[in-house]
């Protein structure tokens, strides 16, 4: 209820920090109202464990904080600001404003150069703006984390930038004897500080000493260094983001977390939990660096909610702990650590598809965020989808799944290898199993976390594709047998048709059959990518058996000039955020959106394929 009104309201406004807002709310909803269930009933189970009580009460402060962000929208008020995202100045605490555009600002006022020959009033909005320059980039060099060559590199650039600026208001020996000491402290070359002082800029308007070709090489220089600037930015927060996905390390705390609270061992979840607070406060961190950097408006209200959640989260599932701690035998509480762990590990999933999505933002791939589907409107034609419980797959399911798609692009190579062998190129036959092996090749991309097939429903939707294109290769090379006289090649070639004939039938049943939760969908996808190995290793057998019937007795093919390769199956454009709002979930099993539907994270576990090379695939 609350991520559907929610949702009513913002089809009002399209705004892009709205579409953001609600995209994280409506997320986050479900999953608050299911960690509520299970906070209050393990606090009525067990009253007097003091855990259990701070969790039920942490419940109770995210809803509120969900509701204020409501009020917020439906009342036009700014959005409530995180502690990380304000700063105070003169007694004032303002929202801090973001790296990316603080940058896009000064290149502005830079720019406008030209035309005002940068005069007394643009040289003090170059001097404020420099100010959030250093401020926003000081976000980045105090993280802890932050690699010592990147915290190195920033600070150069930024006084590179300071120096420039410095350059353009004062006379050359003042500037040279404060900015050279000043660079040389960090080891710069002597080449790169000549790069960006070899042109003094007066550009007083009293004093016009330069002539515009001078100006505009100036202007080009300054923001040459603000780009080499902003792309330093945004390799530092990449590069966090990288190491975090790699090393997994949250999903094996939270692994030894519940181990260590189901076992009762107190000593052991102490440590465990001051060590899943650092990494908390590390993700945190990149949450703060990733909005810092990134281009677009919703994705920023995205990464500041997702941070916000996290730092409200963390604390709950150390409360779930030590309950489960007090008593190991509980169910309710086992099921309550489960939740918050379960919306831990959903929330990083969608840290990790923001990354991406920050990412092809940042090079041009997509103009903004995608709009965000609503969820579906209860009436006349339809009924709102059941939410389902966050779920995921572990390392070992999610393995099998990989190496079967190895498998199958194997045979892809085997069939395209067996169609190659045969003289006439251009018939029915060789297209359509060409066909096939495009869309299996395309199945084996989904299993590796690439290609167009973005979730579990694409996968079976071309699945189903490829059981009717099996079907009508079955038809030609039928009516090709039927040509033939009788003998054994065309017993043989019989007797493996039937088999075709079944394969297929077997494959469109599996994919037209609904499944819900993590268990039934893993097993439809593997069941699903079985029976296509199956039916491709049964191809690769006919082709030739087919090719040498058809030269032995010289029988003819139908030909189509039409028939065209089907294109792989893809909604990515028609659903945004490549989310399916079936009851069928992706396979990886990971966060539940509010609609029902679930999207991609990669192997080894919901980290993003952007991030690192290795086997992945979607889950939700």
């Amino acid at each position: 209820m609350l991520s559907f009104k929610f949702t009513q309201l913002c089809d009002l406004n399209t705004s892009p920090s709205l579409n953001g807002t609600r995209q994280t709310v409506a997320r986050r909803a479900n999953s608050i109202c299911c960690e509520n269930e299970f906070a209050f009933i393990t606090h009525l189970r067990h009253p007097e464990s003091q855990a259990s009580r701070l969790a039920r009460d942490g419940i109770i402060s995210s809803i509120h904080s969900a509701l204020d962000t409501i009020s917020s929208v439906v009342e036009e008020r700014p959005l409530p600001q995180s502690p990380t995202n304000t700063c105070y100045t003169n007694g004032v605490t303002t929202p801090q404003k973001r790296a990316h555009t603080v940058l896009k600002e000064f290149l502005e006022i830079v720019e406008g150069a030209r035309v005002t020959l940068a005069d007394h009033a643009t040289r003090e909005k170059l001097q404020d703006i420099l100010h959030q320059v250093n401020d926003s980039s000081q976000d980045f060099t105090d993280s802890a984390y932050t690699s010592h060559e990147h915290r190195e590199k920033i600070i150069q650039l930024g006084e590179l930038v300071e120096l420039i600026y410095r350059k353009s208001k004062m006379q050359a020996n003042d500037c040279t004897v404060f900015c050279l000491a000043k660079l040389r402290k960090r080891n710069l070359e002597v080449s790169q500080i000549t790069q960006h002082i070899c042109f003094p800029i007066h550009l007083d308007k009293q004093k016009r000493v330069r002539h515009d070709d001078e100006l505009d090489s100036a202007i080009l220089k300054i923001s040459r260094t603000i780009m080499e600037l902003r792309k330093q930015l945004q390799s530092t927060a990449i590069g966090q983001a990288a190491d975090i996905f790699r090393t997994n390390e949250d999903h094996v705390i939270l692994t030894n977390i519940r181990e260590a609270a189901s076992s009762a061992e107190k000593g052991k979840l102490g440590k465990l939990s001051e060590k899943f607070h650092e990494h908390s406060d590390q993700v945190q961190d990149l949450c703060r660096l990733l909005s810092h950097i990134t281009p677009s408006e919703s994705l920023t209200v995205c990464l500041d909610m997702t941070g916000d959640n996290l730092r409200n989260l963390a604390p709950l599932v150390t409360y779930a702990a030590s309950a489960l701690l007090e008593y190991p035998s509980s169910k309710i509480a086992k099921e309550n650590l489960d939740i918050l762990v379960d919306t831990w590990e959903a929330i990083i999933n969608d840290l990790s598809s923001y990354v991406k999505e920050m990412m092809e933002v940042s090079h041009g791939k997509i103009n903004e965020r995608r709009q965000y589907m609503s969820l579906p409107r209860p009436g006349k034609h339809g009924t709102t989808v059941k939410s389902l419980k966050p779920s995921r797959l572990d390392a070992e399911e999610q393995t099998n799944i990989a190496k079967s798609g190895l498998e199958l692009k194997l045979l892809t190579s085997e069939l395209d290898a067996e169609a190659d062998r045969w003289s006439d190129q251009d018939n029915d036959i060789i297209r359509r199993a060409r066909n096939l092996s495009s869309m299996a090749y395309a199945m084996h991309m989904f299993s590796s976390g690439q290609g167009s097939l973005r979730t579990t429903q694409d996968l079976f939707k071309q699945a189903e594709y490829f059981a009717e294109e099996g079907n009508k290769l079955f038809r030609c090379v039928r009516d090709t047998t039927f040509q033939a006289p009788d003998c054994q090649l065309r017993s043989d070639l019989v007797h493996l048709l039937d088999r075709v004939l079944s394969y297929c039938q077997q494959l469109l049943f599996i994919t037209r059959t609904p499944a819900t939760g993590k268990v039934a969908t893993f097993n439809k996808v593997d069941s699903t990518i079985q029976d296509t190995k199956l039916l491709l290793t049964i191809l690769i057998r006919i082709l030739p058996l087919c090719n040498s019937l058809a030269s032995q007795y010289h029988l003819p093919i139908n030909r189509s000039p039409s028939l065209r390769s089907r294109p792989s199956h893809s909604n990515s454009s028609s659903i945004p955020s490549r989310e399916t709002s079936g009851d069928e979930t992706d396979s990886m099993g990971s966060s539940g959106n509010s609609d029902g539907s679930y999207k991609r994270a990669p192997f080894p576990m919901y980290r993003h394929k952007l991030l690192h090379n290795s086997h992945s695939l979607d889950r939700p």
